[in-house]
């Protein structure tokens, strides 16, 4: 990502050369708060000023040159700047810095401001505990997998369960000791499509230095250029967890939790034989003691998620 506080603190004076040559850049307005210049993709100046809960936007604004050269560009400032929001703002520019890869339109801006608005909405999760856990091990296995050579990238809609990583994943985290994991029946028996459960077992460790921002920050760096929407929706998470430079969220030994990451398949899992349950009975759960099963290496468990890697790929710092 962007050196965004170094690129404010420089508070660029040639922020309209800067535009000449580069889609959108950061710079201080009037009351020094930071501004985002974004290069419009529009030919004609027409001045329009929006005024969010959060963000002032103003379409197609225009610098003239000295030689008469007009540059029409789009600017985002925050409405308040208050300590609180710095952070917000800095993931906003992030974003944007990624979703803009040329000129856009007032239309195509507003389809940004539109995610970024969710984004900013975002409220805490009314259980932290369970969620906080849920968010652990669904990073745990994601930054696994992906330092092990996995290909494939987790989609915005993984997002909302945290249930799923990929087509073909289940994640399930329980605390410690014991690896006891809630399962619907219907994942167990009709949800053909997941052939792989990972298995997260933690426990907290206070003064471990491992935390679950941690986990925020290494997922993060390791999305591609091109997944401005998952970067978004993975700050949106650490919002509703309460996840902060300042509040790093739970702790646990990170080098435990990988010792006692395990794999199995889907088809292995045991389950109750409810054919006989009368049809008005549904959403049917049960919690599947897993520790007796058989684990797959990670050779296997990557072919079955369509990675034909051997373990020599396997980095984790």
């Amino acid at each position: 990502m962007i050196d965004y506080e170094k690129l404010l603190n420089q508070a660029i004076l040639d922020a309209w050369d800067d535009l000449k040559t580069h889609n959108i850049v950061v710079t201080m307005d009037f009351d020094r708060k930071p501004a985002i210049l974004i290069r419009s993709s529009e030919t004609t100046i027409e001045e329009m000023a929006y005024h969010g809960d959060y963000l002032t936007i103003h379409f197609n604004s225009v610098h003239c040159e000295d030689d008469g050269t007009k540059i029409i560009y789009h600017a985002v400032s925050p409405k308040d700047y208050p300590r609180s929001f710095r952070g917000d703002f800095e993931v906003i520019f992030n974003y944007l810095f990624e979703a803009v890869k040329r000129p856009i339109s007032k239309s195509e801006l507003e389809k940004l401001i539109a995610s970024l608005s969710v984004f900013l909405k975002a409220k805490p999760a009314c259980s932290l505990v369970s969620y906080r856990l849920k968010l652990t091990g669904f990073l745990l296995v994601y930054i696994y997998l992906k330092k092990a050579g996995w290909t494939s990238t987790i989609r915005p809609e993984d997002l909302t369960s945290l249930d799923h990583l990929g087509p073909h994943v289940l994640v399930k985290t329980a605390p410690g000791p014991k690896r006891l994991h809630r399962f619907s029946h219907e994942e167990l028996t009709v949800n053909s499509t997941k052939r792989i459960v990972a298995s997260v077992v933690l426990s907290p460790s206070p003064s471990s230095e491992d935390s679950l921002y941690g986990l925020f920050k290494e997922a993060i760096d390791l999305l591609d250029d091109d997944d401005p929407d998952i970067y978004l929706a993975l700050n949106q998470l650490m919002k509703e967890a309460r996840v902060d430079k300042e509040n790093r969220g739970p702790r646990f030994n990170k080098e435990e939790a990988l010792e006692a990451l395990s794999f199995y398949r889907l088809e292995d899992m045991p389950r109750l034989d409810i054919s006989n349950c009368p049809s008005a009975i549904d959403d049917v759960s049960y919690r599947v003691n897993c520790q007796g099963l058989k684990a797959l290496d990670m050779a296997d468990v990557l072919k079955e998620i369509g990675n034909h890697i051997t373990l020599k790929n396997m980095r984790w710092a």
